[in-house]
């Protein structure tokens, strides 16, 4: 695939990087909307279930390379492809445990995802320089996450668990109703509004932990289990799968 003849005037490495990212990132939303619909009646097909997986990996792999890693779209176009050809011949990674009524993917299912996704990419590249910019996200790796989780440990959570951590100004109150009415709705403006960049620590593992913008707040919330920590390591909040809230705003 050969870059667009009018992208070397145009189009910067961030506007590739953006481009890779979108295109993963509007097509993970659509097909997350098609499982949600799901029931017992009807359970997610198939191919719907396989995609998610496979676009979530591309995803979280291209927003691990930093926004300058490709100069052009050709650069781009073969690093995505690389890892979908070593999914398609290796298998996923084993960390994933698969949806349980479907077998494993197989290596033409999952040539299929990305067969697809090259036409979206595509027309991605050609646009790259006008596509809306999403905001800031970089996956962790390994190193970088255990660093930065016993730097939380020692400076916050000491071993304990979210419902016995505290800070010198606030201790932990399970208190839904004001939870819901006061107490989120001003952690959500906080971290939204003020926190430029701040990072997001998987509980258990370093996948799906990121440093990233305050933007991605209200959507990752909903989704990632973690804890929300600005990048000064002054105030942290976390919410607990019952809905509960602890924090140190």
């Amino acid at each position: 695939m050969k870059p667009h003849s009018a992208q070397i005037f145009t189009q910067t490495p961030a506007h590739i990087h953006n481009a890779v990212r979108h295109t993963l990132y509007f097509e993970e939303q659509r097909l997350r909307q098609c499982l949600s619909k799901a029931s017992q009646k009807q359970p997610p097909e198939r191919g719907v279930v396989i995609g998610s997986v496979v676009v979530q990996e591309l995803l979280h792999i291209a927003e691990s390379y930093p926004s300058e890693a490709w100069q052009t779209t050709q650069e781009a176009y073969q690093t995505m492809n690389y890892y979908a050809e070593a999914f398609a011949r290796e298998g996923l990674p084993e960390r994933i445990v698969f949806y349980k009524k479907f077998e494993k993917p197989s290596s033409e299912e999952i040539q299929g995802v990305w067969s697809g996704l090259q036409k979206n990419l595509q027309f991605a590249f050609r646009e790259a320089a006008h596509i809306t910019t999403l905001p800031y996200r970089r996956a962790l790796e390994q190193a970088e996450w255990i660093r930065l989780y016993e730097a939380f440990e020692a400076r916050f959570n000491q071993g304990k668990s979210i419902f016995q951590m505290d800070t010198a100004r606030y201790k932990f109150h399970p208190d839904i109703q004001d939870y819901a009415d006061n107490v989120f709705e001003d952690v959500k403006d906080h971290i939204t509004n003020a926190a430029e960049t701040l990072y997001l620590l998987n509980y258990w593992a370093y996948e799906y932990s990121y440093e990233l913008s305050g933007k991605w707040f209200v959507e990752m919330n909903e989704n990632y289990g973690g804890y929300w920590i600005d990048k000064t390591f002054e105030h942290w909040y976390c919410r607990d799968g019952m809905g509960f809230l602890a924090y140190g705003f």
